[in-house]
């Protein structure tokens, strides 16, 4: 970057007089509901994606010029997993670069879409989703009869979903033992736990560009040891991955209390820059309940696309609730979306926190299909408290990592296989609810 981009950072560029819609006009314009701002998307902050080649002078004029705008320049801050490379802002994945900018007090985020999305180097505006865990509790594990598995880890009796999905025998066929890695977008991890430490072999913040992923919240950690905890290391428990490595990837504030798709879209940047890690496997156990499939156009789940095509599947979890709703980003085609089933007299039945498929949905409805379900249930796993502890949780954010880690055992087992393929072969080998 030359000397005349940095000096760019800092200057102000005067602000056009032109009027705004009204919210109203803009919410027709946009189609991005007034309701749901402050509740399923942040207020006062939208994502931009510029096309690509877009100039830091162009994207300054757009930001000098626009009236929905809290600041009329832009810093390097509001870069979203891009840089400026020869003045032009480029994404680090190669894709259309993003930025997150915050918003005049008192407009709307449906005003600032209608306003921004006439310059000509913007490809889209979108609400920044205010993205949840998809955990509902710590709940209590079913009363079960101990499971008998080829481990020895201690606590594997209590994990009552290796032996509802038949993972033993999964494990006599294929094991993923350091093959591939599965990459963890939560709120962090522990990693000097005595059940991870061996399998982890990577971290970032995405949050906030770093290398830290302390986990404040305990549901990171809890995720990562139902996919990777150490199998067959005579502590804890087992993954369902069988030894895959974990890359623990942070995607929320210090205290897991806040995460935006922003610091996902970081996170999918950083995996597709860094393919050396050997990823094929990317769980999501957060979401955001949305009201329409136009949220699925945006620049995550570009980037849910672009992680496909290089071999890398997303499993995301179907969020919790009790009833059917869109659920965003796992609905989209791009996601495997799961379920939570827990175990009811001697079968297993869809948990009545765990969200699922809206009426008149099908196999083929665009961007609405919940996909498979799992074991979520009072599920025992590693957390965060100490480095050799261990404890339940419940919901979908517990069901997508468990078929995450089976999904890495088929990708352990023929490396060939396409994110689609083993999609297909989860799906049809499993059992009909």
């Amino acid at each position: 970057m030359g000397a005349a981009c940095l000096a760019t950072w800092s200057e102000p560029a005067l602000a056009d007089a032109g009027d705004l819609p009204s919210p109203l006009e803009a919410q027709q314009t946009t189609g991005i509901a007034l309701a749901d701002e402050g509740s399923s998307y942040e207020a006062g902050q939208v994502l931009v994606t510029l096309r690509r080649g877009t100039t830091l002078t162009q994207a300054q004029a757009l930001v000098g010029q626009a009236d929905s705008l809290a600041r009329s320049y832009l810093e390097p801050d509001d870069l979203v997993g891009a840089s400026v490379r020869n003045g032009i802002i480029a994404d680090d994945a190669d894709l259309d670069p993003v930025l997150q900018l915050e918003l005049a007090d008192g407009i709307t985020v449906a005003q600032a879409a209608a306003e921004l999305s006439q310059d000509e180097c913007v490809a889209d505006v979108q609400p920044s989703w205010l993205l949840s865990l998809e955990d509902d509790g710590a709940g209590t594990p079913d009363q079960l009869d101990p499971q008998t598995t080829s481990v020895n880890d201690p606590s594997a009796s209590r994990q009552w979903g290796l032996g509802a999905m038949q993972l033993p025998s999964a494990w006599d066929l294929t094991r993923s033992n350091h093959e591939v890695a599965v990459a963890v977008f939560d709120t962090g991890v522990r990693t000097t736990h005595e059940d991870l430490r061996n399998n982890l072999i990577a971290q970032y913040n995405a949050y906030e560009k770093g290398a830290d992923v302390s986990d404040g919240k305990n549901h990171g950690t809890h995720v990562a040891g139902i996919a990777c905890a150490q199998a067959n290391n005579g502590l804890g428990i087992a993954g369902t991955s069988y030894n895959a490595n974990l890359v623990a990837v942070k995607v929320s504030d210090k205290y897991g209390s806040r995460m935006t798709p922003a610091a996902v879209i970081e996170a999918y940047n950083y995996l597709l820059s860094h393919k050396a890690l050997g990823v094929r496997v990317v769980n999501l156990s957060v979401g955001a309940a949305v009201s329409s499939t136009s949220a699925f156009n945006d620049a995550l789940c570009q980037r849910i696309t672009a992680a496909k095509n290089a071999g890398i599947l997303t499993v995301s979890s179907a969020g919790n609730g009790s009833g059917a709703y869109r659920c965003y980003p796992a609905d989209y085609d791009d996601c495997l979306s799961v379920i939570n089933v827990a175990k009811s007299d001697g079968g297993y039945v869809r948990s009545s926190t765990s969200n699922y498929n809206m009426p008149g949905v099908g196999p083929t409805t665009k961007n609405s299909t919940k996909d498979i379900s799992a074991p979520g249930a009072g599920i025992y796993s590693t957390v965060n408290s100490s480095d050799s502890a261990y404890g339940n949780d419940s919901g979908t954010s517990m069901a997508s990592p468990a078929v995450a880690g089976i999904a890495a055992l088929c990708f352990a087992r023929n490396p060939s296989l396409t994110p689609a393929q083993v999609q297909s072969i989860l799906q049809s080998t499993a059992t009909d609810l």
